[in-house]
């Protein structure tokens, strides 16, 4: 004998039905309501009342359609609610907002004997993932862009120098071959500015890379900080005189003939401030002041220059990466964008910062501060990028 205790009766069946997290309903061929589940009537509380009421399909959608599209016309929303009923007719889907900002999928199916069947899902947070994983792509993809424009550019960069190079070694080359040494001489000084130039833009590139990749460790230690400056004035004093500027040096009185910070990335950053102030001078004078203050172990380095200076709009990208003031200035000066970036990342890793004041057309000053402690009041400035 077949058993059949094991089959669950209509009550048990609706029970089931009426716990699932899947809205269900039946409808008969005019649409009237059959059955609604306690899922389906939550998604949509004052559409199920209507039709509990005895209100036809057609009016019950009609009252939610103003509901959920108050600023719709009449007959744009005669257009919706006719849309509806038709999906339904036809055994359609349809995704829909209810007031409340819950979004519903619904699909609908016509049985055999006429009637209609729809079960609804809640897919709100399914769609807020989606959502999710949308912006997360459209950043992978707007990171991806920015890194061929950076790829382009660099490649425009390297070419440059590249070519000169080339172009010097070729000739090189042949006059060699030929015995005419009369003037190679300023063809080496073209190989020599060239490979300068692109060595430049490698080292910015990996300094940028080691910085952001955490891989830069600062090594401060007992140091002479007037013969840095001096040292660095004085590198920069002969392109400063070729351009006929006049290039200042000015260090306070009191401070400490030794301080402990790291040489090497100090020199870096003040390298990349003079260097520009020096680029973006056509007269006047380019300075380098330097003061201390004793009782919060600040070094204050201020670079001044008379040159083109920035406007509020140009100043607000200057510390960007691969970014110039504007396109004019990348055309006519060169360089990749990635000093000041260097420069502001570095101070950052010294406990100090870089800071702007610029007036277009009357020159600019970048203020660098870092933590340099005495000798005898040592702390550990040891820093690694974060």
């Amino acid at each position: 004998m077949v058993d059949f205790s094991h089959i669950l009766s209509a009550e048990e069946l609706l029970a089931a039905v009426d716990e699932s997290q899947a809205g269900f309903a039946i409808y008969d061929r005019d649409l009237n309501l059959i059955f609604a589940n306690t899922t389906i009537r939550n998604f949509l509380p004052q559409l199920y009342e209507k039709l509990d009421s005895g209100l036809s399909m057609q009016a019950c959608m009609e009252f939610q359609v103003r509901e959920t599209f108050p600023d719709l016309s009449t007959a744009q929303r005669e257009k919706r609610v006719n849309y509806i009923i038709e999906t339904i007719k036809s055994s359609g889907a349809m995704d829909v907002t209810t007031p409340d900002g819950r979004k519903l999928s619904s699909v609908y199916k016509k049985t055999s004997s006429g009637k209609y069947m729809i079960v609804t899902m809640d897919v709100t947070e399914r769609m807020h993932q989606k959502d999710i994983l949308k912006q997360a792509r459209q950043k992978a993809e707007s990171a991806s862009a920015a890194k061929s424009d950076f790829l382009s550019s660099m490649s425009h960069e390297l070419r440059t120098p590249l070519s000169g190079i080339y172009s010097a070694a070729q000739i090189l080359h042949s006059r060699i071959k030929d015995g005419k040494f009369t003037d190679l001489q300023d063809f080496t000084e073209i190989v020599l500015e060239s490979a300068s130039h692109l060595n430049a833009i490698i080292n910015d590139v990996l300094s940028l890379s080691k910085i952001e990749s955490g891989k830069i460790e600062l090594h401060p230690k007992e140091d002479d900080l007037q013969s840095l400056l001096n040292s660095i004035a004085k590198a920069q004093r002969p392109i400063a005189s070729a351009k006929g500027i006049d290039l200042h040096l000015i260090i306070e009185r009191h401070i400490p003939n030794t301080l402990v910070f790291d040489r090497v990335r100090l020199r870096q950053c003040i390298t990349n401030l003079m260097s520009n102030a020096v680029k973006f001078t056509k007269t006047g004078s380019v300075t380098l002041a330097a003061k201390y203050d004793s009782m919060t172990s600040t070094l204050t380095l201020h670079v001044a220059d008379t040159g083109i200076g920035m406007s509020p709009e140009e100043q607000a990208n200057v510390f960007s990466k691969f970014q110039q003031a504007n396109v004019d200035i990348c055309e006519n000066y060169g360089g990749t964008g990635l000093g000041l970036t260097i420069t502001q990342k570095l101070a950052h890793l010294m406990q100090g910062d870089v800071s702007l004041v610029s007036e277009h057309g009357k020159g600019s000053i970048f203020t660098l501060t870092l933590t340099a402690p005495q000798p005898s009041f040592h702390i550990d400035v040891h820093n690694s990028a974060a």
